[in-house]
C-alpha cells in the first residue's frame, strides 16, 4: 500500500469532507432563515387577503390575490422540501462519503478521469462533481466491469471506455481506514466485513457490496417481466430493494414511490425490510401482503395471516381448493362475462326494518331491460344507475309533500340539531322542502347504501354458478371467514361481473417469495395490473407451502400474452457460514448447480439426540451457555409445535421460538431446529422445509431429534 497513494486519497477525502461540512452549514442556515421568513410571509398573507363583499369585482380581485398567494406558498414549500432533501443526503454522506473509485479512460485525447462512488451524488459550489451516486450510469463501471476495455449506457447510447483503476474504501466520516485496488469483483475483505456487521433485526442496504450478478438485476430495465430464482441467502430480496431505489432515481421524472407496489410474504417481513429504502434517501412504496391487498377490496373479513399459514402448511388440500387455485378458473371467469344467469334467483329485495322498499321483481325487470349482448358488469352498472336515479327522484318527490313538511316542523330542537346540525330559521315552503330532503336522505341512508353496495345482487349465485360451470361440482362454502383462495375468485368475479375494481396505476410490481403464490393468484395480479412491469424473486427449494407454483409454470403464465420474461439465477450465498451452506446445499433439489458460500467455514452443524420433550430445558441451557449471551432461535415445523414450546421458556431467556412458515425470508445468528426425526421429516416437501430451516442460520446450527434422525439428514451422520 503506497504511502503516496494513501496520502493522495486522504487529501481528497479531507477536501471532500470539508465541502460537505460547508454545505451542511450553509444549507442549515438557509433553511432556518427561510422558515423564519416564511412564517413572516404567512402572517402577512393572512393580513393582506381580505374578502371584500361589497361588489362582485372586489370578490374576483380578492380570489385572484388568494390564487397568487397560494402559488407563492407552493413555491416556498417546494424550496423548503428540496433544501431538506439535500441536507438529508449531505448528512448521510458525512457518515460515509463514498466507498469506491474508478479511473476511466474515455479513449479520447484527454487524461483518464477519476470518479468517486457513494450513496448519493455531491457537487461543490462550482458544480464540480466530487461524488457520484451509485445509481448513476458511470457507477455501473464500478459494479459490473473488470479492469480494461469496458462500456456503459447513457440514455440508450453505449459509451466505450477502458477502466484503468478500480479502488474500494473503508471510510468512517473523514477517516480513511483502508483501501483496496481490485481487479474483478468487490474485495472479499470489504464484503466479509459488511456481512459480519449485519444486523439481523432489520435488513440493511447493500450499496457498497453489490455483486456483479446482483447489479445486472438491479439495473435491468429492458424487460417487462423478470423472474429471479435465487438460493437462500443470495441477496435476492436485497437486490430488488436496491432495484427499487435505482428505478426511482433513474426514472424520477416519470415515477415516484407511489407508482411501485411490493408484495411481501408476511407482515413481519414488511417490518424487516422497512429501513432499506429510507436509508437510501427514498420513500418506502406501498408494501403489503397479498392477504392485505385482497382485504383492502373486500367488505367481508378474510382469514387472518396466522390461520392462512396454518392452512397452507397442511400436507393436502381439498379438490375444491385445487379448482380455486387453478389459473384456468380465473380465465374461465374472465371469458364468460356474457353468460346468462338465472335472473329469478339473482336478485334480492332492498329492505329497511323488515319492510321491502324496492322489490326484487322490480330489480329483475330493470336487469332484463338491459342489452343481453353487453358484458355482465355493464348490465349490473346499468341497473345500479337506474336504481339510484329512481330512488333519488322518489326522495325528492316525497320531500315536497305536506306530510313530510309537517314532520319537519314537528321536530324538536334536539332532533333539528341531530338531522341538520342547526335549528330551522326559515320555514318557507322552499326551505322546508330542502330540510325535508335532508331528513329523508338521513332516514333512508341505509337504502342508498344497499344500492351502492349491491346488496340487491346475490353474488353467491354468481360464484356458485361460475364455479360449477368450471369444475362440474357444487361449491360447499364453510361458515367461517373466507379464505384467500375464495377472496381471489370473489374479487375476480366482482371485477368482471359487478363493478370494476379501481386499481392504482402501478408502474412496477415486485413480488417476493413468488414460488408460494398459486397460479390463480398470479393470474389475478396480471389481470389487475396489465400495464405493470413485474419483478418476481423466489427459491424453488423453499416451496414449502401447498400453494406453490413451479418456476416453469410461472414463466409460461407470464409469457402467454407474448411479452418477454427474463430469468436470472443466483447461486452465491452470503448469509450462512460455509459449513451451514454446505449442509443446506445437500438438501437442494437441483443437483446440477452447487451453492457457493462466501463467508468463512465456521462451526459444523451440531446433532443432538433427545429422549423426551422435557430434555429441551437442558439442551437449550447448554447451548445458551456456549453462546455466551447471544440469542438462540428455535425453529419448529408447525404453529402447534411453536405454541407448545413457547410455554417452556421464561421471557428473560435469550430464546425465541418460531415456526418455519414465519421464519421464512428472515435470518438469525443461531438456530436450533427442533424435532428433526424420521417420523417428522421424510418426503420431498419435508426436504424443502429442512433446506429452509437450515438456511435461516447465519453462524451456528443445532439439529435436535428424538429416536432416529430423518433419513433426509443421513449425510450429516
Amino acid at each position: 500500500m503506497s504511502e503516496k497513494i494513501r496520502q493522495q486519497e486522504e487529501d481528497y477525502l479531507k477536501s471532500t469532507y470539508h465541502q460537505l461540512q460547508k454545505t451542511q452549514k450553509t444549507l442549515g442556515e438557509w433553511l432556518n432563515e427561510t422558515k423564519q421568513s416564511g412564517q413572516t410571509m404567512m402572517s402577512k398573507i393572512t393580513e393582506d387577503i381580505k374578502l371584500n363583499v361589497d361588489g362582485i369585482s372586489d370578490k374576483l380581485d380578492s380570489f385572484s390575490q388568494i390564487e397568487m398567494k397560494n402559488r407563492e406558498i407552493d413555491q416556498y414549500n417546494i424550496k423548503i422540501r428540496n433544501g431538506e432533501v439535500t441536507l438529508d443526503k449531505v448528512n448521510r454522506l458525512l457518515e460515509n462519503p463514498y466507498f469506491g473509485k474508478i479511473k476511466v479512460d474515455f479513449l479520447d485525447e484527454e487524461e483518464p478521469e477519476s470518479f468517486y462512488i457513494g450513496m448519493h451524488g455531491f457537487s461543490d459550489a462550482n458544480n464540480d462533481n466530487l461524488i457520484y451516486d451509485w445509481r448513476s450510469p458511470i457507477a455501473e463501471l464500478f459494479y459490473n466491469n473488470e479492469i480494461g476495455p469496458s462500456s456503459y449506457d447513457v440514455r440508450g447510447n453505449t459509451i466505450e471506455t477502458s477502466i484503468e483503476e478500480r479502488r474500494q474504501f473503508v471510510i468512517e466520516k473523514d477517516k480513511l481506514i483502508t483501501y483496496f485496488d481490485t481487479m474483478v469483483s468487490i474485495q472479499d475483505d470489504v464484503l466479509l466485513d459488511a456481512l459480519a456487521k449485519d444486523d439481523t433485526k432489520k435488513m440493511r442496504d447493500i450499496t457498497a457490496t453489490i455483486q456483479k450478478e446482483q447489479n445486472v438485476i438491479i439495473r435491468d430495465t429492458s424487460t417487462p417481466y423478470m423472474l429471479v430464482n435465487g438460493v437462500a441467502g443470495s441477496g435476492k430480496t436485497s437486490a430488488i430493494m436496491q432495484r427499487i431505489a435505482y428505478l426511482l432515481y433513474n426514472m424520477q421524472d416519470d415515477i415516484t414511490s407511489d407508482d411501485v407496489l411490493i408484495l411481501s410474504p408476511n407482515k413481519a417481513f414488511i417490518q424487516y425490510v422497512s429501513d432499506v429504502l429510507p436509508s437510501l434517501g427514498e420513500k418506502n412504496p406501498r408494501n403489503m401482503t397479498l392477504l392485505q391487498f385482497a382485504q383492502s377490496y373486500m367488505r367481508r373479513h378474510i382469514e387472518s395471516e396466522e390461520n392462512y399459514f396454518k392452512r397452507i402448511s397442511k400436507e393436502s388440500v381439498s379438490k375444491e381448493t385445487e379448482y380455486l387455485r387453478d389459473g384456468q378458473f380465473i380465465h374461465y371467469i374472465k371469458d364468460n362475462v356474457y353468460r346468462e344467469f338465472d335472473s329469478s334467483k339473482l336478485f334480492d329485495d332492498i329492505t329497511l326494518r323488515d319492510k321491502t322498499i324496492i322489490p326484487k321483481e322490480h330489480i329483475k325487470k330493470l336487469f332484463d331491460e338491459t342489452p343481453n349482448n353487453s358484458p355482465h358488469v355493464d348490465r349490473v352498472q346499468g341497473v345500479k344507475q337506474r336504481l339510484l336515479s329512481s330512488w333519488n327522484q322518489r326522495l325528492i318527490q316525497q320531500s315536497r309533500t305536506k306530510k313530510i313538511h309537517d314532520q319537519v316542523t314537528s321536530l324538536t330542537e334536539e332532533q333539528q340539531e341531530k338531522y341538520f346540525g342547526h335549528l330551522i330559521q326559515d320555514d318557507s315552503e322552499k326551505s322546508l322542502t330542502r330540510y325535508a330532503e335532508q331528513l329523508l336522505r338521513k332516514k333512508y341512508k341505509k337504502v342508498t347504501q344497499q344500492i351502492n353496495r349491491y346488496r340487491w345482487l346475490n353474488q353467491e349465485i354468481l360464484f356458485n354458478e361460475l364455479f360449477k360451470g368450471f369444475s362440474g361440482v357444487t361449491y360447499q362454502r364453510q361458515m367461517a371467514p373466507i379464505t384467500l383462495d375464495e377472496a381471489i375468485a370473489i374479487l375476480t368475479i366482482t371485477h368482471y361481473y359487478v363493478e370494476r375494481l379501481t386499481m392504482p396505476n402501478m408502474r412496477f410490481v415486485l413480488v417476493d417469495e413468488v414460488q408460494d403464490y398459486t397460479p390463480a393468484q398470479l393470474q389475478f395480479l396480471l389481470l389487475l395490473f396489465p400495464k405493470s412491469d413485474f419483478t418476481m424473486v423466489g427459491d424453488e427449494n423453499q416451496a414449502i407451502f401447498n400453494t406453490n407454483t413451479p418456476f416453469k409454470a410461472i414463466e409460461a403464465l407470464f409469457t402467454s400474452d407474448g411479452k418477454e420474461l427474463t430469468t436470472y439465477q443466483l447461486l452465491t450465498s452470503y448469509r450462512s457460514t460455509g459449513a451451514i451452506t454446505k449442509a443446506f446445499n445437500e438438501l437442494s433439489l437441483s443437483k446440477n448447480a452447487t451453492i457457493v458460500p462466501i463467508r468463512p467455514q465456521g462451526d459444523e452443524p451440531v446433532l443432538i439426540q433427545y429422549n423426551e420433550l422435557s430434555d429441551i430445558n437442558t439442551i437449550v441451557t447448554d447451548i445458551l451457555t456456549e453462546l455466551d449471551g447471544e440469542i438462540l432461535t428455535i425453529i419448529v415445523k408447525t404453529e402447534d409445535e411453536k405454541e407448545l414450546l413457547e410455554h417452556w421458556f421464561d421471557e428473560s431467556l435469550n430464546v425465541q421460538v418460531t415456526s418455519i412458515n414465519l421464519a421464512k425470508g428472515l435470518e438469525f445468528d443461531n438456530v436450533l431446529l427442533w424435532g428433526a426425526s424420521s417420523e417428522h421429516y421424510y418426503d420431498i416437501r419435508d426436504q424443502k422445509i429442512l433446506y429452509t430451516a437450515f438456511s435461516r442460520a447465519m453462524n451456528r446450527l443445532y439439529i435436535a431429534y428424538d429416536k432416529n434422525i430423518s433419513p433426509l439428514l443421513s449425510y450429516l451422520l
